[in-house]
């Protein structure tokens, strides 16, 4: 069955209010997306905008509906999962992909291509709530098997420490206007970091140099990145600091505050010791 429904029994016509999660199904299998259907329903807070057979009826209701979230499985008639998702980019609509196919380049694709978030057909029904609340939020949310298939080729070494931290800020899900307060940056400075950091890494947003940090956190390669971290990827352990030792608190201000800062926090109080023991002195 190809094409595409709106609305239908438990749709956003009529009943989606403040905080309802709309989701568009996507998938070529009738009785997948009857079972998405039925599962979703059931859930508080979620409705289901309605359904797509292929490729094109899935760019068209995205447009014209412009659900919360698009569940799209990569496997599609008419065009694949990886051109639907490069023509709903500019629409700014959240996509999480929901398929079968498991080999890694096909992940890579979906990231590129502007995939909010990614996981396999055989999620846990709850994990697939859960997944679907996640993206919505903002985050992104990949399965572990697809991480290591992700920006390969990526050169982090060539990344400056304050380019380090600025990428840990955009994996926490900060804004450019938060990275700046945080770090004591101006907006313009931390725009121009985000731009070097992407054509860095080779990569062409925000969310792809999100997944990357996700990799390096989840491998312990960087601890610079290992911070508080908005992105889902299951469970994962704490990063260790080099050489060893205990995992490193989340939300560590070590991390957010280099020697120089410490430096001039020091200068005025030394200043200021020494001019209480010349007073004393001269008083005495």
């Amino acid at each position: 069955m190809t094409g595409g429904t709106a609305g239908g029994a438990g749709s956003a016509d009529g009943v989606r209010g403040p905080g309802t999660i709309s989701v568009l199904l996507v998938d070529d299998h009738p009785v997948v997306r009857q079972g998405l259907r039925a599962l979703l329903e059931a859930q508080d807070g979620i409705v289901v905008a309605g359904e797509a057979g292929d490729g094109p009826a899935a760019v068209s209701l995205a447009t014209s509906l412009r659900p919360d979230i698009v569940l799209l499985d990569l496997k599609l008639p008419g065009m694949d999962g990886v051109a639907v998702l490069e023509a709903l980019r500019p629409s700014g609509l959240r996509v999480l992909v929901l398929t079968s196919a498991t080999e890694p380049s096909a992940a890579a694709r979906a990231v590129r291509a502007g995939a909010a978030g990614l996981i396999y057909k055989d999620i846990d029904p709850d994990a697939l709530v859960r997944a679907i609340r996640t993206v919505r939020d903002g985050h992104v949310l990949l399965a572990p098997e697809a991480l290591a298939a992700l920006v390969r080729g990526s050169r982090a070494d060539a990344l400056t420490s304050r380019e380090r931290e600025v990428l840990a800020r955009i994996a926490d899900g900060r804004s450019n206007r938060e990275i700046a307060r945080l770090l004591q940056l101006s907006e313009k400075t931390v725009k121009a970091h985000v731009s070097s950091v992407l054509a860095k890494l080779g990569v062409q947003d925000r969310t792809q140099a999100a997944v990357y940090a996700v990799r390096d956190r989840g491998d312990g390669a960087d601890p610079a990145l290992a911070s508080s971290g908005r992105i889902g990827s299951g469970d994962r352990a704490r990063a260790r600091p080099p050489g060893g030792g205990p995992p490193r608190a989340h939300g560590s201000t070590s991390r957010r505050c280099g020697a120089g800062t410490r430096r001039r926090w020091r200068e005025p109080r030394r200043r200021s010791r020494a001019r209480a023991r010349a007073e004393a002195r001269s008083s005495a």
